[in-house]
């Protein structure tokens, strides 16, 4: 029989990152029980965290394997299987303890992401439904729907379902507290609309294009933006003033936050604005393409503070065999790339670097009106380009972000975009083998 005494002492541990010490204490629960599945559970988790990714694996099998009656533990081994990335065995777990209590929420809400994980959105909607049929004021569970929805392809319906984010505890971004209300949908307001800035600077990018249509229901419409932005946005049809993130605040009588904008006006997507809604300052299109070498771009990783950035980011060495071919012009996009980063024997001197001169965005697409294509992860040169409407390749994780779907290579935010999609057992091989064959296919078409 499980010793609680000894229980409740590993998990002290456990919560203190006390990680050799659990295990100790783990030792001596199986010595007791060899079969006791909360002890294999505690094993597992000590393993993830302490970076034993095979321990880990195998805990989480006994633990499956002496559970039994025990559905208390299901909910965290299933959330453990789902951050090693092992959605099938997760999304197991969690059937399991949907058989035994089909009205667990926590159990109908991580199917329903685990579900997505695996590329069936519908069936991801599904789960969050049944959570909202059961506790309509769950905000995990509309946050979760309007993502399966976003996947799916239903805009329009999730943005309306997205508005929940401001009420999940999860969610990076903090709404402004200012003594002005917040602008309702609905509501016919006139005056001045303060447009606030979320999130990453790639989903300002994305949804600036949305701003000047407040313009149908305000006089005058502000839009703070943060300062590696200010210079790229100035021409951005339909702003009145743009103002830097922080302030000095203009006088206004409502605000609202910038993802919300499609929600807000009730916009169809056939109504979408459409690139090119962004412009270089010092547009190099005509100057920097001559030459008989397709100038390429390229960028290989994200924000590194970005907590899921591990996961849409290639590496550098990934991108090596496109640089290395001698009918293109190779460009660095990267800012702060590492000192020695273009030494390898097989690119260097052929790559130019003009990112060390690079202030903001505005540079950025200086340079990027200059090329002929642009190759990168999902970050936010990819926004940039699609944004200008210039050429750009995207390498996608097996679960990417909301707004590219989960199937197709091409997009409807961003049309001269091409979308190629990590393997789920592959990896980003046969990716990078379809890029390159694109690069190859844009060289030969008419007129370039």
């Amino acid at each position: 029989m499980p010793d609680p005494t000894l229980y409740q002492l590993a998990t002290s541990y456990y919560s203190a990152g006390r990680y050799w010490q659990t295990e100790l204490v783990v030792r001596k629960m199986l010595a007791r029980d060899e079969t006791d599945p909360q002890a294999w559970l505690i094993r597992a988790q000590c393993c993830h965290r302490s970076g034993d990714r095979a321990g880990a694996v195998l805990a989480c099998r006994q633990a499956g394997r002496f559970a039994k009656a025990r559905t208390d533990i299901l909910p965290d081994l299933g959330s453990l299987y789902a951050g090693l990335g092992l959605r099938a065995e997760a999304d197991a777990v969690y059937a399991r303890l949907l058989d035994a209590d089909p009205k667990n929420l926590p159990g109908l809400v991580n199917r329903g992401n685990v579900q997505l994980g695996l590329g069936n959105a519908e069936t991801a909607a599904g789960f969050q439904r049944q959570a909202i049929a059961l506790r309509p004021d769950l905000p995990e569970a509309h946050y979760n729907l309007a993502s399966a929805l976003f996947h799916s392809g239903d805009v329009e319906q999730a943005f309306d379902a997205y508005e929940w984010r401001w009420k999940v505890s999860a969610f990076t971004t903090r709404a402004p507290d200012f003594r002005q209300p917040r602008w309702q949908r609905g509501e016919i307001k006139g005056g001045n609309l303060l447009i606030t800035p979320e999130q990453g600077l790639g989903d300002s990018i994305h949804f600036i294009r949305f701003a000047g249509l407040a313009k149908s229901v305000f006089s005058q419409v502000f839009v703070e933006v943060p300062g590696p932005l200010i210079r790229l946005f100035e021409a951005v049809p339909g702003i009145d003033r743009i103002v830097p993130y922080g302030g000095p605040y203009p006088d206004f009588d409502c605000w609202a936050p910038l993802l919300s904008l499609p929600h807000l006006l009730n916009l169809k997507q056939a109504s979408y604005p459409s690139p090119p809604y962004l412009s270089a300052p010092l547009d190099k299109s005509a100057a920097g393409k001559k030459g008989d070498k397709l100038r390429v771009g390229f960028s290989w990783t994200g924000n590194p503070l970005s907590r899921n950035n591990h996961l849409r980011s290639s590496t550098f060495g990934d991108f090596l065999p496109l640089l290395c071919r001698r009918d293109i012009q190779p460009v660095n996009l990267q800012k702060d790339a590492a000192p020695g980063q273009f030494a390898h024997p097989d690119i260097a001197g052929r790559v130019i670097d003009p990112m060390i001169n690079v202030k903001d965005f505005a540079g950025t697409a200086d340079i990027i009106s200059g090329l002929d294509l642009v190759v990168t992860v999902d970050n936010v040169i990819a926004h940039l380009a699609g944004a200008m409407g210039v050429p750009v390749l995207v390498l996608l994780p097996t679960l990417p972000d909301w707004r590219w779907g989960l199937t197709g290579d091409r997009t409807f935010w961003y049309p001269s975009m091409r979308l190629f999609r990590e393997d789920r057992i592959r990896g980003w091989k046969p990716a990078f083998g379809a890029m390159d064959q694109a690069v190859s296919e844009f060289m030969r078409r008419p007129g370039d």
